[in-house]
């Protein structure tokens, strides 16, 4: 008489609920580790954490395109905007220009931003406007930490950008409102990586929503 284990139902069932437990944890990380609108995939240059320790900068905004000024923008109100809205980071603002007019060398390239003790947080908003007597224009606006780093290879120290976020889109009827918007959201994105990055020292908390705002309060270095 052939013998059978009386467990082998039991047993196989087990497998088979063990077998999809594991599939769905490994779907929920899968879709965990996948880029999504809350959480996008980064670039290895822009990590939060390069922001760690950050505690002075220098402030400089790029010269504005005509269509812009003629449109109410200002640099000089771009620069307070920044200033505003990096308070809540409590980051020493150092005075002084900063020295990222676009200078070109002997070639007639751009030498970009001069040496630098002091990171540099350089704002360049670009309006490009349409041809063919159209009113509307394109835009990008560009937020980037600039900072003096030394190439491995060569041993030589240079200023750049470690951390940039950048907007592109259309301008309307209201392009100064737009401009300073696109602003905003990236100086947003800049706030949420510093306080990702500084944590925990700092004791700050990362904002709960996409209005900015946090939980918790600031505490000031």
């Amino acid at each position: 008489m052939k013998f059978q284990n009386p467990l082998r139902p039991l047993m196989a069932g087990s497998l088979a609920l063990a077998f999809a437990l594991s599939l769905n944890a490994t779907s929920q990380l899968s879709a965990q580790a996948a880029p999504t609108k809350e959480n996008p995939k980064r670039e290895g240059f822009n990590e939060p954490f390069i922001l760690a320790g950050l505690k002075h900068l220098k402030l400089y905004v790029g010269k504005l395109d005509a269509y812009a000024t003629e449109h109410g923008e200002s640099e000089e109100h771009l620069k307070q905007l920044l200033t505003e809205r990096l308070s809540p980071c409590h980051i020493t603002m150092v005075e002084g220009e900063a020295d990222c007019g676009g200078k070109s060398d002997k070639s007639g390239k751009s030498s970009g931003c001069g040496p630098s003790d002091t990171p540099l947080m350089y704002l360049k908003v670009k309006v490009i406007p349409d041809e063919g007597g159209s009113k509307g224009a394109a835009y990008s606006v560009s937020l980037a930490l600039v900072e003096k780093a030394r190439i491995s290879r060569n041993k030589k120290e240079l200023m750049v950008s470690v951390w940039t976020k950048e907007s592109v889109g259309r301008l309307g009827d209201n392009a100064k409102e737009t401009i300073d918007q696109q602003v905003e959201s990236v100086l947003k994105d800049f706030h949420r990586d510093y306080l990702l990055a500084n944590s925990a020292d700092s004791s700050k908390d990362v904002p709960s929503d996409e209005t900015g705002k946090t939980k918790g309060k600031h505490k000031s270095h």
